[in-house]
């Protein structure tokens, strides 16, 4: 059976507040993401078998034994509306050098087990709003975070909407 699943950075309860305070006021009129699914995508994998997600699995923890995945700080500062995925979402505008470093050794680990989406730039943000129509004006504060651990996903269809479980989490060495 297949799994749909992501590898991100979970949000601590006060970046998850900072978030919900942010969304109340923007106040869009979509649907917002529920506090225990923000996060940031460190990198979408889609859909695997359990002899590829332990293969997955494998090959990050050794790239967090030889210490490749460090610990960083990002903030995230920028309003931006992405019209395909209709997502409002809040934007780093700086992409610290760790979180590419993390994203291009994601990408080369999941690359041999499934066919990865093409995009044309990483750009790490946290999903606010989904089913959004427009870019809604954004008050005037940012949310820094210090992500410390890398975890993977599995996104659930259940009666009360999406959910996502963490499946296994690693800490990253500090920086």
């Amino acid at each position: 059976m297949n799994r749909r699943l992501f590898l991100g950075f979970g949000l601590s309860a006060a970046q998850q507040q900072q978030c919900q305070q942010l969304q109340q006021a923007i106040g869009a009129p979509y649907r917002a993401v529920i506090s225990e699914n923000l996060h940031v995508t460190a990198l979408f994998v889609g859909q695997l078998n359990e002899p590829q997600i332990q293969r997955l699995i494998s090959g990050i923890n050794e790239s967090i034994s030889a210490q490749q995945l460090v610990g960083f700080q990002i903030v995230f500062d920028t309003l931006v509306y992405w019209s395909k995925p209709q997502i409002l979402a809040l934007e780093a505008s700086y992409c610290p050098a760790a979180l590419l470093n993390i994203h291009t050794c994601l990408t080369q680990l999941a690359a041999p087990l499934t066919e990865l989406p093409a995009h044309e730039q990483y750009r790490p943000h946290i999903t606010l709003f989904r089913k959004a129509k427009a870019l809604m004006p954004m008050p005037n504060t940012s949310v820094t975070a210090s992500m410390n651990s890398l975890a993977l996903y599995e996104s659930v269809s259940t009666t009360q909407g999406v959910r996502y479980q963490v499946l296994e989490q690693w800490s990253l060495a500090n920086s």
